[in-house]
């Protein structure tokens, strides 16, 4: 056992050098701080210099000029792909395809962080209305604040949490078929979306980011899948490669650099699903 622990340590060491050993140690004694990587720092400076470059809007894609501000309530190492606009890129490409082959005219966001997709897509007109779920109270604060940079502040309503209760009293039945779900709640989907949800909703168009990892039972998920295809067609969306060279203004940058700023801080690959109403 001593052996197994010694070399976890050693592979800690070859993977991060000296700073990750010690913010194990850190760790290990349930101190707080932590030192930062050097890939940390990497992030740091290139997103430093994309604030600058970008005055803070989104450069490229379909949430093009977009502004932001540069905080958030978990941390601000994806902001870099965000100004860049090859943050879940897939994921707005395939809600810009789903909202002109099915002339959608609602989002409703459930888990919408600062907002980065509904903001983003009601300021560039692919929505009419916009509903913004957050249970986070800084996270509701810092939608509003990003609704007034790009001067639509009235154009989203925020609310608390997205339970069932509290989308039924705020939407209206007739839009279920105009509407399309961007849901993205950390492992509580497969609590959420049960068959009195999708009962009520089941006119309208999903996007789900699946937290698999994050439920320890199984048959939660199971039951979850089982459920959407009562109603639903289902597929899941492909995660292309992004491309961090199509920016002019980056040309000078490291590729090591421009790599690292596409990182959107996942512990593992995600998937994201839609449905779409049989």
């Amino acid at each position: 056992m001593i052996k197994n622990k010694i070399q976890k340590y050693i592979d800690c060491y070859k993977f991060g050098g000296i700073t990750e050993l010690i913010n194990r140690f850190l760790g290990k004694l349930k101190i707080k701080y932590k030192l930062k990587t050097q890939i940390e720092r990497k992030k740091d400076y290139f997103l430093n210099l994309i604030m600058k470059i970008s005055d803070c809007k989104v450069m490229e894609g379909p949430y093009k000029n977009t502004k932001l501000q540069i905080k958030s309530h978990w941390n601000n190492y994806d902001f870099s792909s965000k100004l860049l606009g090859t943050y879940e890129r897939h994921i707005q490409d395939k809600i810009v395809d789903l909202k002109n082959k099915n002339n959608l005219q609602v989002i409703i966001n459930i888990g919408a962080g600062e907002g980065y997709h509904i903001v983003s897509l009601i300021k560039n007109n692919f929505f009419n209305k916009g509903l913004a779920f957050e249970i986070d109270k800084f996270g509701q604060k810092l939608i509003n604040e990003n609704l007034k940079l790009n001067n639509i502040d009235d154009s989203i309503k925020i609310f608390g949490e997205g339970n069932l209760d509290n989308l039924i009293k705020n939407t209206e039945k007739n839009e279920n078929s105009k509407t399309l779900f961007l849901i993205d709640i950390e492992g509580e989907e497969f609590q959420l979306l049960n068959s009195e949800f999708f009962e009520f909703f089941k006119e309208s168009i999903f996007i789900i980011e699946l937290h698999e990892f994050a439920e320890k039972n199984k048959k939660k998920i199971s039951n979850f899948f089982d459920v959407i295809q009562k109603n639903f067609n289902y597929n899941y969306i492909e995660n292309y490669q992004k491309n961090p060279f199509k920016i002019k203004e980056l040309d000078q940058i490291s590729d090591d650099v421009r790599m690292l700023a596409i990182s959107e801080n996942r512990p593992l690959k995600m998937n994201w699903i839609f449905l779409e109403p049989k």
